[in-house]
C-alpha cells in the first residue's frame, strides 16, 4: 500500500509477489493466487522481469499446492518465458527449476528431470545452479537413481538451512526425506 502511493509501481509488484509466495506457503492458496495476480497487474503497468517470473512463480505454486498441475504448469512456462525474453539466465532458469517443481508434482518426474536439466544449464550463479539441482535430484529419486540424488539433496537442504532460508529448506526437504525414505532411510 506505501509503495502504490507513492507511485512505486515496481516495489508493490515485489510486495504482491512476496505476499503471494508468504501465503501459498502458509497454505492460503486462494490469497496466494490474488496475491500473484495483483503483482502481475502491477507489472503490466511497470513492467519489471523480475517481478514478472517470481509473480508467475508465485501463481504456480498457488495452483500447484491445491492439484492444479495444468494451471501450475503453465505459469512455470510464462516464469521461464519471462526470463528467456528479458535475456536473463539467471531468471529462466529460476523459471525453470519451478517448471521442473511443477512437474514432478503433477507426476511426470522425465519431463521434470528435462526441465530441471535446461535450469541447470541455464543457471548462471551456484544459487541458481542450486535450486535447479535440488529439484534434478528430486526427479531423479522418482526415477529411482537415489544414490545420485541424495547428495545432491543433502547438500541443498544444509545450505538452505545454514543461509537461514527457511521456506527453501522446507521446499529442499520433503524430497530430501522421500529420497532417505526410498533408500531405506527410515531414521
Amino acid at each position: 500500500a506505501l509503495c502504490r502511493a507513492a507511485g512505486d509501481l515496481a516495489n508493490a509488484a515485489h510486495a504482491e509477489f512476496m505476499l503471494s509466495w508468504t501465503h501459498g506457503y502458509r497454505g492460503d492458496c486462494v490469497a496466494a493466487e490474488a496475491h500473484a495476480q495483483a503483482a502481475l497487474a502491477l507489472v503490466a503497468q511497470s513492467p519489471n522481469p523480475t517481478n514478472r517470473t517470481f509473480a508467475e512463480v508465485g501463481l504456480l505454486l498457488s495452483h500447484l499446492f491445491r492439484g492444479q498441475f495444468a494451471v501450475a504448469l503453465a505459469a512455470g512456462e510464462r516464469a521461464r518465458a519471462s526470463g528467456v525474453a528479458a535475456e536473463d539466465d539467471g531468471l529462466a532458469s529460476f523459471g525453470g527449476t519451478f517448471l521442473s517443481f511443477a512437474a514432478l508434482l503433477s507426476g511426470d518426474a522425465a519431463q521434470a528431470l528435462a526441465f530441471a536439466e535446461r535450469a541447470m544449464a541455464e543457471a548462471p550463479t551456484d544459487y541458481f545452479r542450486g535450486w535447479a539441482s535440488a529439484f534434478l535430484a528430486a526427479a531423479l529419486t522418482r526415477l529411482g537413481r537415489v544414490a545420485e540424488a541424495l547428495p545432491v539433496l543433502e547438500s541443498a537442504a544444509a545450505l538452505a538451512r545454514r543461509s537461514g532460508h527457511i521456506a527453501g529448506y522446507i521446499v529442499i526437504a520433503v524430497p530430501l526425506l522421500e529420497a532417505r525414505l526410498v533408500a531405506g532411510d527410515l531414521e
